[in-house]
């Protein structure tokens, strides 16, 4: 076994501490060299192995009762890796709180803990429903048995949502798939909002989807506590959408913070270019592979137009799709920047204003965790 492959499979068995004390020193070289070196020696493996057996479920049972859920309604929660939540646990206690049903609307599923909870459910007698894209569909629904409703979704372009909705109460929407990669590995926001009403106009698209109605789109929507705004939008339905991302540049006073994992719209790019031009504070972080391919050409827009530009330093996917204004403002779900996913592809998009005090605190701590994570570019090479 090669050392290279020794410290992936390392680093693999050490995401689940991220977020704990223990955490930084198992990141420590000289912890991973030494681990490598015993392993290579054939010292302490099969002990090693014994012991994660043993104190692994203990340890994973000890995580999820410390995550916290919406379980109150109109309760709002965000959710990042950055920030130190653990999407995976997050999304398995999701499931495990569920009573009467599961709508999964999701591009990807294939984490085996995830399909294993959603089995597990539908075997309690929970009406679990998972909508998925065909392509990527695969041995999926062999692998979520008979008792799961499973449905391949085939769509102009990806059907590219990533929904789950919680006993028709609580909403899960953000731009994670159901993979261990991305749940673990990539850098993704989610959002948990305990509004019912919201919840009612999913189960609609689902319809839709499963082809138990006529109707072939939901219209935006927006729901309203006297305080907070929040907007559902369905893409391509809401032809306006590409529109309203534009005018929310517009509408900025201070700041425009854009995570993006491809970004390929050149209008959008001139909107964030013009409110540089007026002296707003304009910053996008674009995904490293990404930014040396599909999205060079934006990318070179906004800085030729004096737009701050960073990208991730890691070698990890950068899948974040929000844009974040003057601190009070977040638009953000499963769309890229891109024609597809405007004009083709089956999207959702999610816009929450004012932000509360504290949803402000965690969308700055991200912001900042992000940059902390990213590089400036200066230049692109040709």
């Amino acid at each position: 076994m090669s050392k290279n492959l020794l410290h992936r499979l390392i680093n693999r068995l050490i995401h689940p501490f991220k977020g704990t004390s223990l955490y930084p020193f198992l990141k420590k070289p000289w912890v991973q060299r030494t681990v490598i070196s015993a392993i290579l020696l054939k010292k302490f493996f099969w002990l090693t192995a014994i012991f994660l057996l043993l104190v692994g479920p203990t340890y994973c049972s000890y995580r999820l009762s410390h995550i916290s859920i919406p379980e109150t309604e109109k309760e709002i929660t965000f959710y990042a890796n950055q920030n130190g939540n653990d999407l995976r646990l997050t999304y398995i206690k999701a499931i495990e709180s569920a009573k009467e049903s599961i709508l999964f609307i999701i591009y990807t599923l294939r984490d085996p803990l995830i399909i294993r909870e959603l089995k597990k459910k539908a075997e309690e007698g929970v009406k679990v429903t998972v909508i998925l894209d065909a392509d990527e569909a695969r041995k999926t629904p062999e692998q979520l048995g008979k008792k799961i409703e499973t449905i391949s979704f085939v769509s102009k372009g990806l059907m590219h949502q990533k929904i789950l909705v919680i006993d028709d109460k609580v909403t899960w929407i953000g731009s994670a798939n159901m993979t261990y990669e991305s749940l673990k590995m990539h850098d993704n926001l989610i959002i948990a909002l305990y509004l019912p009403e919201l919840a009612k106009k999913i189960d609609e698209k689902a319809a839709m989807m499963r082809g138990k109605t006529k109707e072939r789109g939901v219209a935006p929507t927006r729901f309203s506590d006297g305080v907070q705004q929040i907007d559902l939008m369905f893409l391509p339905e809401d032809k306006e959408a590409r529109q309203e991302v534009k005018k929310l540049i517009q509408s900025a006073n201070k700041t425009v913070r854009v995570a993006m994992f491809t970004f390929t719209a050149f209008d959008l790019a001139t909107s964030l270019v013009e409110a540089k031009k007026k002296g707003i504070e304009v910053a996008v972080v674009i995904d490293r592979r990404s930014l040396d391919g599909v999205s060079k050409k934006a990318a070179t827009m906004l800085l030729e137009g004096s737009v701050s530009l960073f990208t991730n330093r890691g070698s990890e996917t950068f899948h974040h799709k929000f844009l974040y204004i003057d601190q009070e403002t977040l638009l953000m779900g499963s769309a890229n920047w891109t024609n597809a996913a405007f004009k083709k592809n089956d999207e959702v998009l999610l816009l929450i204003s004012p932000l509360t005090l504290d949803e402000r605190a965690f969308m700055d701590a991200l912001w900042d965790n992000i940059l902390k994570g990213a590089i400036k570019v200066d230049s692109l090479d040709s």
